[in-house]
């Protein structure tokens, strides 16, 4: 009995280490699931346009693109207008293929030139080239100071289902329009529309380890039996354990398809004043905010060289063949005075008897 008692706490003790073998597996796996990560990447734009859907055009696009930089797009509203659509694309995302988009971030650097003037009037996402998603427009003011406004969230999807294909396309962007509200002819501008990218990494498939299971091998133990009776010992046999061999997972790799992109065709954005693009502006001979004067006849360019430089009078002909005439008369004048006097020989002679 004490023999018998012996083996089986030896094989009790083998038990307790394959269960704790298998919780130490079942714990790798389990860290492995977790190791998903989730990402976050910004990007300012690589292209700005005027989408020209109305008749308020914004000047100076590509200031707008890029991260901020102070230097802005800008657009003039009349009372009651609504501006173009401002579309900014080309982030140049490159989401792993697989992960899953958790959330889109949009921050528009804007402000204006008159005080509660100017609102948003559409904010939207641009899927393949159109607009896309909820309308995150605000009815709130812009300030006059360049100030961030953020959209959506690292949770918020706008409403739209979006692959890393979609987010990677060069025609994955951001669109603004905006409308004035009151004051007189105001100015909106627009600094950078910048995106952030919240997304989860696809989760790897976790690989199984073999893990050696240790097997306790019963020692016989010896009994001084006071008979000369043989007793049997029973013999423990170790039991194969099977292990699992890891199989391999095939991973769906997503096919990128072309799409097609429509290029609008641009058209000659007026300036809102001559020289805005600079002094040349006045010396181009062209008309550059079409108001039918050009250069130095536009009261823009008054102060601006070359229409500001002081110029030689110019005399009349009429007046230049009178003093022509006038300098002549004197100059004849002047040389019969300087003539000796003509002397008579006969008066000589009779002075002299």
């Amino acid at each position: 009995m004490d023999r018998l008692s012996r083996i089986n706490s030896s094989n009790g003790g083998g038990r307790c280490d394959l269960m704790s073998a298998s919780i130490a597996a079942l714990a790798a796996v389990l860290l492995l699931a977790n190791e998903a990560s989730a990402t976050s990447v910004t990007a300012g734009a690589g292209t700005c346009i005027d989408a020209m859907n109305s008749t308020v055009f914004w000047g100076s696009v590509t200031n707008a693109q890029g991260l901020a930089n102070n230097s802005s797009a800008a657009v003039g509203l009349s009372s009651g207008a609504t501006s173009n659509r401002l579309e900014c694309t080309d982030y140049g995302f490159s989401i792993p293929g697989g992960a899953t988009i958790d959330g889109i971030t949009l921050v528009v650097r804007r402000r204006t030139d008159s005080a509660s003037s100017v609102m948003d009037q559409t904010i939207r996402l641009l899927q393949a080239g159109v607009v896309t998603g909820e309308d995150k427009a605000l009815g709130t003011a812009w300030p006059m100071v360049l100030t961030n406004q953020s959209y959506g969230n690292s949770m918020d999807t706008w409403m739209a289902a979006w692959t890393p294909a979609d987010i990677n396309a060069s025609n994955f962007g951001a669109a603004l329009a905006v409308i004035r509200t009151n004051g007189t002819s105001p100015n909106a501008f627009v600094d950078s529309l910048e995106i952030t990218i919240d997304y989860t990494d696809a989760t790897p498939t976790p690989t199984e380890t073999p893990t050696s299971t240790p097997t306790q091998t019963p020692t016989q133990t010896p009994t001084n039996t006071p008979t000369n009776t043989p007793t049997q010992t029973p013999t423990y046999t170790p039991t194969r354990t099977s292990t699992n061999t890891p199989t391999a997972t095939p991973t769906r790799t997503p096919t990128r398809t072309p799409t097609n992109t429509t290029t609008p065709t641009l058209t000659p954005t007026p300036n809102q004043f001559e020289d805005e693009g600079g002094d040349a502006n006045c010396s181009d001979n062209f008309d550059n905010d079409f108001d039918g004067r050009i250069d130095c006849a536009d009261e823009d360019c008054a102060d601006v060289f070359p229409c500001s430089a002081p110029q030689a009078p110019v005399m009349a002909p009429p007046t230049l063949l009178l003093l022509i005439i006038v300098l002549t008369l004197i100059g004849v004048f002047g040389m019969a005075r300087l003539q000796p006097l003509p002397v008579t020989k006969g008066r000589d002679d009779s002075s002299r008897r």
